[in-house]
């Protein structure tokens, strides 16, 4: 007899034979939940936020976390799981509920009857979209809206739409449509769902600073802003055919614009979630298994030294990418996710700070901590001429911690981990060595070595 897993392995193709039974892989650089789970890649148990989020009274959620923190698998949990699409034949329905088998959500019979496989989904990223150009932008915008119109052209083989909507579906799809229709294009797509399950649509969106990040970076802020309220403002804002929406980003520094239009937006940020944050980074319990499981547990102590201290809301996190990357070199530290990250960006806004700020870094690489104002919001191009701004992007950006002191914006920040210490050093110092201490003799990188480098 045929198993239930033995669908998805075929669904999604490749072969099961022996899979049940091989050793299971640490899922690095792979982020889609139903390739991590039916391929036998470990996978720690988040699904927990699944019900977080159905019952969180909030109709638009957004939640900001550092790079590779699991947002993106996150999302496709969600669409997994609820997106009625996969599971309306046979053979996706059983493949597809196995994927969740064993799972902390099946065992919650009475919530798995009344969602899963029960809500239109869409899931948009903008993980792609960082164009060097504003119309580099708008091509990357429009093929990320067309692959979301591909993945649902089944609409086009009912009669639910008009012929001008099936013209314009197929413009988009195939990212051909004018800027005007592809702006319009989620909105519509939300109604066209609507229309053919008389179901309000679940909408995840991921990335989300991703196109206001390179328009920062490369300079054309104005036109981007202008463009993604266009695209997002009508899906999000009083959407008759909208059930939820579910928005993960690294921050909203930038956006400030487009989500004081959206005042029923819940933000859930390093700063101030209560509600999600042991399903964004791995809890102590998980890097206890995971280094059980791959026969590390001897390292346990130099793996919490380079990369546990990561404090949301009181909750003791490990940075996910950086514990996965080290299990999986054998217990070999290094600087795994600082170096996936912003750190060039950070170092050069360093450089621009004034002589006090670069002595208050200084003092956070001795493992000090300092009393900071840090927010969770604010424009761009006030990173380069603040100092506020300039502690809020490292947070936001997992580069700092931060503790609330008691006054609003009040924070003591530190660094978490020696990972991201000695590799801020380590780049800081290649920077600046032997110019610096000519334009401030009072800040001397040459004067401690990170204690890997004695």
């Amino acid at each position: 007899m045929v198993s239930k897993m033995t669908w998805v392995y075929a669904i999604l193709g490749f072969s099961a034979v022996g899979c049940a039974f091989a050793q299971r892989k640490l899922p690095l650089g792979v982020f889609d939940f139903a390739d991590i789970i039916a391929k036998n890649f470990t996978y720690t148990d988040k699904s927990g936020f699944i019900k977080a989020v159905m019952t969180d009274e909030s109709r638009l959620i957004l939640i900001t976390r550092p790079r590779l923190f699991g947002k993106a698998t996150a999302l496709s949990m969600l669409r997994y799981f609820l997106e009625n699409r996969i599971h309306s034949d046979t053979a996706w329905k059983i493949g597809f509920n196995d994927l969740f088998q064993g799972l902390s959500i099946s065992e919650d019979t009475a919530f798995c009857r009344a969602h899963r496989g029960q809500y239109p989904t869409i899931l948009l990223s903008f993980e792609n979209v960082f164009a060097v150009n504003y119309e580099a932008a708008k091509t990357a915008i429009a093929i990320s809206v067309g692959e979301v119109y591909r993945n649902h052209e089944y609409l086009l083989d009912d009669a639910i739409l008009t012929g001008e909507e099936r013209r314009t579906f197929e413009l988009v799809r195939d990212k051909t449509a004018p800027l005007a229709y592809v702006t319009a294009s989620i909105g519509a797509l939300c109604q066209y769902l609507h229309r053919k399950n008389n179901k309000s649509v679940i909408l995840l969106i991921g990335a989300f600073e991703k196109p206001f990040q390179a328009a920062f970076h490369n300079k054309y802020t104005e036109p981007m802003r202008s463009l993604m309220h266009d695209l997002l403002f009508p899906a999000l804002k009083n959407n008759p055919y909208l059930l939820k929406a579910v928005i993960t980003g690294v921050s909203i520094i930038g956006q400030e614009a487009l989500l004081a239009e959206l005042p029923e937006v819940r933000l859930h940020s390093v700063l101030n979630d209560q509600r999600y944050t042991e399903f964004f980074g791995f809890l102590e319990s998980d890097v206890r298994a995971l280094a059980a499981e791959t026969g590390l547990t001897a390292k346990r102590e130099l793996l919490d030294t380079w990369y546990r201290g990561y404090d949301i809301s009181g909750t003791l996190l490990y940075n996910p990418f950086s514990v996965l990357s080290f299990l999986s070199q054998g217990g070999k530290p290094g600087f795994y996710w600082v170096r996936h990250s912003l750190t060039e960006f950070v170092v050069k806004l360093i450089f621009a700070m004034s002589s006090p700020m670069r002595m208050d870094f200084d003092n956070l690489m001795f493992n000090k901590s300092l009393d900071k104002m840090v927010y969770n919001e604010m424009p761009y191009q006030k990173l380069v001429s603040q100092e506020e701004p300039f502690w809020t992007l490292l947070v936001h950006n997992g580069y700092l911690v931060a503790k609330p002191k008691g006054p609003p914006g009040l924070y003591a920040v530190r660094m978490p981990n020696k990972e991201i210490r000695d590799e801020l050093f380590d780049m800081c110092k290649k920077k600046i060595e032997g110019k610096m201490d000519a334009k401030n003799p009072n800040v001397s990188y040459a004067r401690y070595t990170p204690s890997y480098a004695k």
